[in-house]
């Protein structure tokens, strides 16, 4: 298609300079094709406008999930034709429940349980806990000239609040992370079939381990942890099996680990490269609301996902093009929460942007679950390490993104820092 200035708007999301920074590509696409059909990967349609991007997430009559685990199945029979005895059964299982990719009525009963040992007044109590977490992460570093804050503490920091949370060994932090680290790619479909494989080895481990947690808890009366909860939450007679509860751990690491781990990245990496905002924050770390606000608009100006995928139930129009049944559709969050429709001056970071209503975790039934904690961790992280290094740097260069086309996050970010007796890390 034609551009208004009369070029070829050859979009491809697998372009490396895309996954470098897409938004330059979302306000084009938004500005010249918001319903874009693309082919590079296989047929599907990419939305850029806020709008649209909130019906489509919003609208279960209209748009029903893509199923994780229909991939997953698929990409098992393709491993099954090379040899018989080889298939991603423990990947199928472990991620058939995962609250992202299912539908009601089977997302209605989950979440419904799940939500009893998950609400926002858990996680306030979890505050002090996560502040003494992010204090002994920063003091580890706090002698050194330079780190990589992503291997540091925006990596560690999530694992280590889940395991706790969870009641889990602090010896096991280290395996955990690997595990999460390597389910979450299976949301990524680009990978190879070997990909798949280690994936597969990865969910057999996982599991096996909170099976033995599980069975070392059996005949005990449920512990004051997230499992106990887990095990205890009721409703209407119904409960949570064992492998819902294994299902649920094992998403509550893989996702809250990436999440977490994109929103302190990213946000940091923004901060300083926009000094006046940096300043800005460092005026006002002592006011809990313009930490908030600062955290809400991190999320937005470079969201940890980047995209969702829907699929239509049934023949739809579309921003002036006709979906048909079956089409999948990805919704950009990304580009969404940069439409200057519905945020001015989107490209500009402003800490304190009013009127803040981005869908950095997506919309609807499916907003997700563990946003509250995502966001207590980034509060208590960003504010604890500004407060103890007012002075923190960029490293020019010292900066790699993750490959993951669906997710946005650094894999390294390299700072130097001189430690402030001004300010406690506290």
């Amino acid at each position: 298609m034609k551009s208004p200035a009369g070029s070829t708007l050859d979009f491809n999301p697998l372009d490396p300079g895309f996954h470098r920074d897409p938004y330059p590509w979302y306000h084009r696409l938004r500005a010249c094709d918001p319903v874009h059909r693309t082919w590079s990967f296989r047929p599907e349609w990419f939305l850029t406008r806020y709008d649209d991007v909130r019906f489509v997430t919003t609208e279960r009559s209209a748009f029903g999930i893509e199923k994780l685990h229909d991939h997953v199945a698929a990409k098992s029979r393709l491993l099954q034709k090379r040899d018989p005895s080889r298939n991603l059964d423990s990947l199928s299982g472990a991620t058939s429940s995962w609250l992202l990719f299912i539908d009601p009525p089977d997302h209605t009963r989950m979440r419904r349980l799940v939500s009893q040992a998950f609400t926002p007044r858990v996680v306030e109590d979890l505050r002090p806990a996560i502040q003494e977490i992010v204090d002994s992460l920063i003091a580890a570093f706090s002698r050194s000239a330079e780190a990589d804050l992503i291997a540091r503490l925006a990596g560690p920091l999530p694992v280590i609040v889940i395991a706790r949370m969870l009641g889990l060994p602090e010896g096991d932090h280290i395996q955990l992370k690997d595990w999460a680290e390597t389910m979450f790619r299976v949301v990524d479909q680009l990978h190879t079939l070997e990909a798949f494989e280690e994936m597969e080895s990865v969910a057999r481990q996982f599991a096996a381990y909170f099976r033995e947690v599980l069975a070392q808890r059996q005949g005990q009366p449920p512990r004051r942890d997230l499992i106990g909860a887990l095990q205890s939450a009721r409703d209407e007679g119904e409960h949570l099996s064992d492998d819902e509860i294994i299902s649920f751990c094992m998403l509550l690491f893989s996702a809250g680990e990436e999440t977490t781990l994109n929103l302190i990245g990213n946000g940091v990496h923004a901060i300083l490269s926009n000094p006046g905002q940096r300043n800005r924050l460092l005026e006002n770390l002592d006011d809990p609301a313009f930490v908030e606000s600062a955290v809400e608009e991190l999320l937005r100006f470079d969201s940890p996902v980047q995209m969702i995928s829907r699929v239509a139930a049934g023949d739809i129009q579309l921003g002036g093009k006709e979906l048909r049944r079956g089409d999948r559709v990805v919704a950009c969050l990304a580009a969404a929460n940069r439409d200057p429709d519905r945020f001015p001056d989107p490209d500009r970071l402003d800490l304190a942007r009013p009127n803040n209503r981005h869908l950095a975790f997506g919309a609807g039934i499916h907003h997700c679950v563990g946003a509250p904690l995502a966001r207590a961790e980034g509060q208590i992280a960003i504010q604890t390490l500004f407060r103890s290094f007012p002075d923190i740097q960029l490293i020019p260069g010292d900066v790699a993104f993750r490959p993951n086309h669906a997710l946005r996050g650094l894999s390294r970010l390299g700072v130097r820092f001189q430690a402030s007796n001004s300010r406690s890390a506290g």
